[in-house]
């Protein structure tokens, strides 16, 4: 009986990291040329070097807020992003105005670690991150193991 419920447990955790919460099973976090998500992400025994481009994920819109949305191109009207470890993106953004303002999102509402890569689940969409071997024993990546 209590094998039966620590399987249920595991269970239901593995659905909410598909879910998003990334930066639960990723370490490393930050941001390469402003706009794409770096992380060392963990999979079934091993762990991979994930890059996501926030582009493919996210809008600007006339506020200046980011929302998630399939293939928005966020950096155009944003600069001087940055992300923390706990996942949450901070950055400068245009309003429609032509005025400033600072902005956060968090990334663990719409980006998940699936199996070792990082992927965002938008509401007209997804985008699944690339894989990078790294140098010191991390598996070679097989984006065939990616759910699209």
């Amino acid at each position: 009986m209590q094998i039966e419920a620590l399987l249920s447990v595991l269970s239901l955790s593995a659905l909410a990291a598909a879910g998003g919460d990334f930066a639960a099973s990723c370490t490393d976090i930050d941001l390469i040329s402003g706009h794409t998500l770096n992380a060392l992400c963990y999979g079934d025994g091993f762990k991979e070097r994930s890059f996501l481009d926030l582009n493919k994920c996210y809008a600007t819109i006339e506020d200046g807020s980011i929302v998630p949305r399939k293939d928005g191109g966020f950096y155009g009207r944003c600069k001087s992003c940055a992300v923390t470890l706990k996942g949450i993106l901070m950055c400068t953004c245009e309003q429609a105005e032509g005025f400033a303002r600072t902005v956060q999102v968090d990334l663990n509402e719409h980006i998940s670690n699936i199996n070792g890569h990082t992927h965002c689940d938008v509401e007209d969409g997804g985008y699944d991150g690339s894989c990078y071997h790294m140098w010191n024993g991390e598996v070679e990546c097989d984006d065939a193991r990616v759910t699209n």
